[in-house]
């Protein structure tokens, strides 16, 4: 799959989840049973990857038909329309040639959508299930804006959402509801303060109005991974604690017991000036010496061979291994992988240099090979980054590689250049 057709996909995801905070699977592992809803949930919410990004038909098991014309057509009866709309959204992707062309494209599907859904929703007397098809299209035509880089469609999609807010429909006042609070996860990062507590608060109420179910359980995950990028003192780990709580309520055993999971992900969002606690075995099937590591700066890595994140940052992590691993400057990977022998080989083959945990205890490796480690801080997407200081207390929870190399730069001062690979610790060890 070429690159363009990955980026398409990733904006025809976008109109499933309607919800950017959230682009794939998490990293898949072999299993010998199937997971459960809530295994399967949370593994669907979490991931960093953008690789397993697919179209609606496709995720449907339907056979994509041809483009279809951009022309709305003049006269058409409402069931028609959206038929045109269900057939222009779900159409066979082209193959185009720049990532330009592709937006262009979804540009003229999402303004032909958007026309012939508005038609419906303008008729009179049409019945209220295709009126609420309509409603649906306009949302998600608004939310593919969005990701198109549309500046005014969040606040589109806000407005449209207040228009139907107080609609004597129910199923219209229940779409408004949600698609307000997915507009405004969106557009997290402008929020002041305020408004990120008004949305807390939103989450918790739209959470309480829902049946648990698998679908939830992705928004659920979604909701408290956007909250993790709050800079208010005490929210992102709030969230975490609240959602706890009302997972506790469920009559839902294997609900209820993911309750514990939130509460220790509150925890690590606590972490920063907290000393970190580490335990497992290294590959070599040796128990790691946290305190060995104290007096330097530790990048704690959780990835996955599978994580197709996780894999495209190895370049970045050598960079900065090779920089300021002489200087005081460490990484230890934490691997969520159960195969032993694809682990090793892969890290021969990439030449990793630092050393790499592996869960060795059969009764993880069913859950998904979750460490001691993961399980204490509920680490749940991959790629994951702690940066823990000489004194073994927490410096930042998941830091961008340029804020990475901004804090080491602070403590350590410039990189080493090197012209050769990451030298020391056989890989693996």
């Amino acid at each position: 799959m070429n690159f363009n057709r990955r980026w398409g996909m990733g904006l025809i995801g976008v109109v499933i989840l309607c919800c950017s905070a959230v682009s794939a699977e998490d990293t898949k592992q072999q299993k010998s049973k199937a997971p459960s809803a809530p295994a399967k949930a949370k593994a669907e919410a979490t991931s960093k990857s953008t690789e397993k990004l697919e179209s609606p038909r496709a995720a449907q098991g339907r056979n994509p038909a041809a483009v279809p014309s951009f022309e709305v057509p003049t006269g058409a009866s409402p069931e028609m329309l959206m038929k045109f709309a269900d057939d222009l959204m779900y159409a066979k992707q082209p193959e185009l040639d720049s990532q330009a062309a592709l937006a262009a494209y979804y540009a003229k599907v999402v303004a032909a959508v958007m026309q012939a859904s508005q038609i419906v929703l303008d008729t009179k007397g049409v019945n209220d299930t295709l009126a609420e098809k309509a409603l649906n299209a306009q949302f998600m035509s608004l939310a593919l804006k969005t990701r198109l880089g549309d500046k005014k469609a969040i606040q589109q999609r806000l407005d449209l959402a207040q228009k139907y807010r107080a609609d004597p429909r129910k199923a219209f006042a229940k779409i408004s509801k949600e698609q307000r609070l997915y507009a405004n996860l969106q557009q997290f990062d402008k929020l002041n303060a305020k408004e990120q507590e008004d949305l807390l608060a939103d989450s918790l109420d739209f959470i309480k109005s829902c049946d648990f179910d698998e679908q939830l359980l992705k928004r659920i995950y979604t909701i408290g991974s956007v909250f993790e990028r709050s800079k208010t003192p005490g929210l992102s780990s709030r969230v975490y604690e609240q959602i706890a709580g009302l997972m506790s309520q469920s009559e839902q055993s294997e609900v209820s017991k993911l309750s514990k999971q939130f509460q220790r992900m509150a925890k690590r969002m606590r972490l920063v000036g907290q000393p970190f606690e580490m335990e497992g075995q290294l590959v070599s099937q040796k128990p790691i010496d946290w305190a060995s590591y104290r007096g330097k700066i530790v990048l704690v890595y959780f990835w996955a061979t599978s994580s197709v994140s996780s894999v495209t940052d190895l370049p970045n992590l050598k960079s900065l291994y090779q920089g300021y691993s002489s200087k005081g400057f460490d990484i230890i990977g934490v691997s969520k992988d159960t195969n032993k022998t694809a682990l090793d080989n892969f890290l021969a083959k990439n030449q990793i240099a630092w050393s790499n945990l592996f869960n060795f205890t059969d009764e993880f490796a069913e859950e998904g090979a979750q460490q001691p480690v993961v399980e204490k801080y509920g680490i749940m997407a991959t790629p994951y980054r702690i940066l823990v200081g000489k004194d073994g207390k927490v410096i930042k929870l998941d830091p961008s590689n340029e804020e990475l190399r901004e804090t080491l730069k602070d403590l350590l001062g410039p990189p080493v250049e090197r012209e050769n690979k990451a030298e020391g610790k056989a890989p693996g060890k």
